[in-house]
């Protein structure tokens, strides 16, 4: 066997993938469709209607309007949708051709996108959140709390989130699933004195904002944060094993 011979049979090192640039460039991708005139015009709309709406409640009402609506209604239901959207978007053609050319371990890749979304979505809520503490103390009423609605605001944004990405790594019919989450664990197991009822996301929001039963706002906190954790893996995990290869637009 000649030099040339054995040289055409020695394999060249692989490249590892450098996660610090990935992840960059998932964060900068991200935030630069996200951060656009009209999302930004639609978002500013969005917190002005509910600063307005807020504002007609007055007094007290403005309080139980932040914790039972934004914080318990609108900021779940907007993460989750965002959460869920971000992972259809890449299971798009278009998205997937590109992906899969990219030297980025999947799983790695559905972190980052988590890690992006996720802020953007914060971001957002804690805008909404501030005009409302604003609109509250600007008719009067007695803001306190603030620490606690920080940490629901975080929390539920992290664990919603998650469950949307898990969702919709799951199918493109992700709104249907999440109404079924919604009545059987938030519903039906989330309002059962059994240890089964730690499943319920919203138990722990409002253990967080209300200081509801023996747990303490740490300790709730933190099943928030196990909780987003497990579905971050676990949509990571199945993006992971999906086969992309030979998908013409359908969707699973």
């Amino acid at each position: 066997m000649n030099a040339s011979e054995s040289s055409s049979t020695v394999s060249l090192p692989r490249v590892a993938p450098r996660l610090s640039a990935a992840f960059q460039g998932v964060v900068r991708l991200a935030w630069a469709q996200q951060f656009t005139t009209r999302s930004m015009v639609s978002v500013a709309l969005m917190i002005g209607v509910v600063g307005l709406m807020g504002f007609l409640t007055k007094d007290r009402g403005i309080i139980n309007w932040i914790e039972q609506v934004i914080l318990m209604t609108i900021v779940p239901i907007l993460a989750f949708e965002a959460g869920a959207k971000a992972v259809r978007e890449d299971l798009k053609p278009g998205a997937v051709d590109y992906l899969i050319t990219r030297p980025v371990p999947r799983w790695a890749y559905v972190v980052f996108k988590y890690v992006a979304q996720w802020s953007i979505t914060l971001i957002h809520t804690l805008l909404t959140l501030g005009v409302m503490i604003g609109v509250a103390q600007g008719v009067g009423a007695e803001v306190s709390g603030v620490g606690s609605w920080l940490v629901g605001l975080v929390g539920g944004v992290s664990a919603f989130m998650a469950l949307g990405f898990l969702m919709g790594a799951v199918t493109s019919r992700y709104l249907i699933l999440g109404l079924l989450y919604a009545g059987l664990i938030e519903g039906a197991v989330g309002n059962i004195p059994i240890q089964i009822n730690k499943l319920s996301i919203l138990r722990h929001l409002r253990e967080v904002i209300w200081g509801l039963g023996e747990t303490s706002l740490g300790v709730s906190a933190g099943w928030l944060a196990l909780i987003a954790m497990v579905l971050v893996a676990g949509a990571a995990a199945l993006f992971s094993t999906k086969e992309f290869i030979g998908e013409k637009g359908g969707e699973s």
